[in-house]
């Protein structure tokens, strides 16, 4: 269970290691003017489009549960994450079942944040594109390809050749983690001040 520990011990380890380095510097942000409020209407009748009020939920459910729930499988496969299990099989049971409310909670979460995303996308579109050009954009979505697209999104997402390639994704990236935070965990404790009774170690 080393390189499980390790990551924890180094995201722990992270807070007191920040607090001692000097304060952040404030960096000005420059807030972008409000759209025109012609293109935003235009914005948001195009979104409405995209994905349907009243369906949206369903199929940002449809896209998101198949990659979370490819992504676990990923790490399960991973060697790494085999061998931390392998000293305490019951451990096992334990982490998953973590690892399913994170993910459960990471779903709900982006279903709660939609309303505000949504918004926020509306205005990313209306700054980038006149009200002629989302008109065309809505227009074409209400075509029989627009819509036959929007309905296939979840499936597409789904497919089989991109969920092998986000397992791939995910299984190499609960690598570098497990690589990397053990020396994160090195590298956290060489910052740390030596007490008096190191310091006089020869």
């Amino acid at each position: 269970m080393r390189l499980g520990y390790a990551l924890m011990l180094g995201l722990a380890a992270a807070a007191p290691a920040l607090a001692q380095g000097p304060a952040p510097v404030a960096v000005p942000v420059t807030v972008p003017a409000a759209p025109d409020p012609a293109r935003l209407a235009a914005s948001k009748a195009m979104i409405d489009v995209m994905l349907p009020p009243d369906r949206r939920d369903a199929m940002m459910r449809g896209i998101i549960e198949p990659m979370i729930a490819n992504l676990r499988s990923g790490m399960e496969s991973s060697p790494q994450f085999s061998a931390l299990l392998a000293s305490n099989p019951k451990a096992r049971e334990v982490m998953l079942s973590f690892v399913d409310r994170q993910m459960s909670k990471s779903v709900e979460l982006t279903l709660q944040s939609m309303p505000a995303l949504m918004d926020a996308m509306a205005v990313v579109y209306a700054r980038r594109f006149t009200v002629s050009q989302l008109g065309e954009i809505t227009a074409f979505y209400r075509t029989p390809t627009g819509r036959e697209l929007v309905e296939a999104m979840p499936s597409l997402v789904a497919a089989p050749e991109v969920l092998a390639v986000q397992k791939s994704m995910m299984t190499k990236a609960f690598e570098n983690v497990q690589a990397d935070a053990a020396q994160l965990v090195q590298q956290l404790a060489a910052l740390q001040p030596k007490s008096e009774t190191e310091k006089a170690r020869p």
